[in-house]
């Protein structure tokens, strides 16, 4: 099969291309910036360099594909990048694949347009909540670039849209995640020494709740990446982009530190006249 994959040179890209290639498929690469070509030197790929936004450049490339999936997106919040460059990019390739007769259309939307979420796990029924995102521009123009799609298919034009959550493992490696772990169960062992160093009891439980609460967090949540068990929607500490989780993470960090910092400092307080020691000193 023949396929056109815009944004070649992003993250998901340099992933898919070479996936498509193993499977025997013939790919072309389109992105504005060069790269692609230079890191894969198989028989099946070509790389054209332009932007998605200009018709002259998507025009002859989504001539003669199979399928398209569409990648490029500028990952901006500014409104006037998003309707220049991305969703008029996005729409001229519509515009290409009905005009040859594109037999699949895939497009790789986002689950910002989810928002907040208001239940977890998020599924694919989930209500739209767009105006809560994180980066709401860009939420709005992924969304409406979704209805689009579905409007091409009303005209004959075979699609699927995709809502994926950002990968942050593919971009720093199995060395960056040993690494992350690593720092996860730092902290949760500082947690847990400061339980035991702490001189009340209330101290020892807090602490030690919160050390092992962040440890089944990150448990949690990797287990579900890897498989190992189903997936919840919980949040990666300092990681996820959830507003509230960010902030009762660091206050959790917040607490830790005001129990460490208590369990520290000397006992200053003078024992009391009626409880001091008895001593005969013979004359």
């Amino acid at each position: 099969m023949r396929i056109l994959v815009t944004g070649a040179n992003g993250s998901v890209g340099r992933g898919l291309i070479p996936a498509l290639l193993d499977r025997g498929h013939q790919v072309i690469g389109l992105d504005k910036e060069a790269g692609m070509e230079r890191a894969i030197a198989h028989p099946r790929f070509s790389f054209a360099r332009g932007p998605v936004e200009d018709w002259a450049t998507v025009e002859p490339v989504a001539a003669g594909a199979e399928a398209i999936i569409h990648l490029a997106w500028s990952f901006s919040d500014d409104p006037r990048v998003l309707v220049e460059q991305d969703l008029r990019g996005h729409a001229l390739l519509l515009e290409a694949a009905a005009r040859h007769k594109v037999g699949h259309f895939v497009y790789t939307s986002t689950a910002v347009v989810y928002g907040k979420p208001s239940r977890v796990p998020v599924e694919e029924d989930h209500p739209l909540n767009v105006l809560a995102a994180r980066k709401p521009a860009y939420g709005i123009a992924k969304e409406f670039a979704e209805k689009l799609v579905m409007l091409a298919g009303q005209t004959g034009v075979s699609s699927t849209i995709l809502r994926f959550w950002w990968a942050f493992g593919e971009e720093i490696g199995l060395i960056g995640l040993m690494a992350l772990l690593v720092l996860y169960g730092i902290v949760v062992e500082r947690g847990l020494r400061t339980a035991v160093a702490c001189r009340d009891v209330f101290g020892t439980l807090l602490a030690a709740g919160l050390a092992i609460s962040m440890a089944l967090q990150v448990f949690v949540v990797v287990g579900g990446v890897t498989r190992l068990i189903p997936l919840t929607g919980l949040t990666t500490p300092f990681l996820a982009q959830g507003g509230s989780s960010l902030v009762a993470n660091w206050i959790a960090i917040a607490l830790l530190i005001r129990i460490s910092d208590a369990a520290r400092r000397p006992d200053l307080e003078l024992p009391m006249l009626a409880d001091a020691p008895t001593q005969v000193v013979q004359r």
